[in-house]
């Protein structure tokens, strides 16, 4: 029923139930006259905001309800998800991995570190053992010359 409806409609019309008396009872007295009106409404927040959680999991806390003011930063709910907690635990896992893996490449590199001085050092004893060989070859080739030289004078003396 419309507004105008409701105005132009006939209440001589309506009868009230049987045994209700459309009668209301006040006492009458001086007093201060207070104005009160009654009206009915509904609320709208300015804005609304759809919370979504980023991970799938149970709610095991709500700290806040429909209506309370809430503001930046704070808790509204705790969510149980046993997924996230299993791959907390498997990153904690591998993390603990990676360090012992860290303390083995680490005793590595001591020791490759020690044998590549230990190559050095056979390297520096090679090269000296080289050039003592070569100062060998060399004095060899050398008597080899003086030997041929004596031999060619020999036969040239043989000869004369």
């Amino acid at each position: 029923m419309s507004v105008i409806e409701a105005q132009g409609m006939d209440m001589t019309a309506m009868k009230p139930p049987v045994g209700a008396v459309p009668v209301a009872t006040e006492i009458v007295g001086r007093s201060s006259f207070t104005a009160k009106v009654t009206y009915t409404g509904s609320v709208a927040p300015y804005t609304e905001q759809t919370i979504y959680p980023r991970v799938d999991g149970w709610l095991k806390n709500l700290t806040t309800y429909n209506g309370d003011r809430v503001s930046t930063g704070e808790l509204l709910a705790v969510v149980d998800s046993p997924d996230l907690q299993t791959k907390v635990a498997e990153a904690n896992a591998g993390r603990a991995a990676a360090s012992s893996e860290i303390a083995v490449a680490q005793s590595a590199t001591v020791r490759m570190a020690a044998e590549r001085e230990a190559a050095r050092a056979e390297t520096e004893t090679a090269r000296g053992e080289v050039a003592a060989a070569e100062a060998r070859v060399s004095a060899v080739r050398k008597g080899v010359t003086q030997a041929e030289n004596g031999l060619k004078a020999a036969r040239a003396n043989q000869e004369y």
